[in-house]
């Protein structure tokens, strides 16, 4: 298998802007959702802010349904200071007579996991579908986040149909959010739910190592059967592209159901739903 294989996200889509003008490509703003490579590029640099409430409104609604299962609970501290006053205790002379409650979990283990995600989508794939994932990727992230863990987001787009048979497939590869770093919602979310990355950024680097012209893009095919590629990312879990999903729960039709089995396919939800 080919492996292209790029330090970081930013090394990635800045080879791919120097890549471009030499091969070309090009595509109607429907299919390609922007009508130029240098739009998409921009998206790629400065993030994609557009669907940044509707992250952030999915996310507050599955974390309610993830501290009922996974075992987080409010507990009430008192203290000579506080956020409500409790009347009877004042009157009994106990100074301790403020309260607030604090988010307490089980327990925290501080384990890293990785998620190997496959970002394309066939034409048939509609624009709430991606984003939809990205949202649940992104809320994920939060979540396992929260939960003391911390979350490798790798990034490859596996095809066959371009390369002599000594390389059948062919994929670039990077990490795109690591372990422990500082959350870029923005550009994850362009990363998973915008098909111009797909289809401008990711399509140049194949059309860049085929080394020809007028070529289709490649049939492609589940991360799952790239033995290369999971030798070197070790990935927990998958997140194939749509078609070749198996039946988990999709990411884009059912985000809080694949949110929830994922959380229990990585162990961090346990048998009896708390935190490990």
């Amino acid at each position: 298998m080919k492996i292209n294989h790029y330090d970081s996200y930013r090394s990635f889509i800045d080879k791919m802007a120097e890549v471009y003008p030499n091969k070309p490509h090009h595509h109607d703003s429907h299919f390609a959702g922007v009508g130029a490579f240098d739009e998409a590029y921009a998206l790629a640099r400065g993030g994609w802010h557009d669907r940044s409430n509707d992250v952030r409104e999915l996310s507050d609604t599955l974390m309610d349904q993830f501290e009922r299962k996974a075992g987080l609970a409010m507990t009430q501290h008192w203290d000579m200071v506080g956020g409500a006053f409790d009347y009877q205790s004042y009157l009994a002379g106990d100074p301790d007579c403020m309260s607030e409650f604090r988010e307490t979990r089980q327990r925290q283990a501080g384990r890293i996991f990785r998620l190997l995600i496959d970002p394309g989508g066939s034409s048939r794939v509609s624009a709430r579908f991606l984003m939809n994932r990205a949202a649940a990727i992104v809320t994920l992230l939060d979540i396992i986040q929260r939960s003391g863990n911390s979350l490798e987001l790798w990034i490859a787009s596996p095809v066959i149909d371009l390369l002599p048979k000594d390389w059948d497939a062919m994929t670039p590869l990077f990490c795109l959010h690591p372990a422990g770093g500082v959350v870029d919602l923005d550009s994850i979310m362009f990363a998973c739910g915008h098909p111009s990355f797909l289809r401008w950024l990711v399509f140049t680097d194949r059309q860049n190592t085929t080394r020809k012209r007028n070529h289709s893009f490649g049939t492609s095919i589940p991360l799952r059967q790239c033995r290369d590629l999971l030798d070197i990312v070790e990935p927990d879990y998958l997140v194939e592209r749509s078609e070749n999903a198996r039946r988990e729960p999709s990411a884009g039709n059912n985000p809080e159901g694949w949110i929830m089995h994922t959380l229990e396919q990585l162990g961090v939800l346990d048998n009896e739903e708390e935190l490990v």
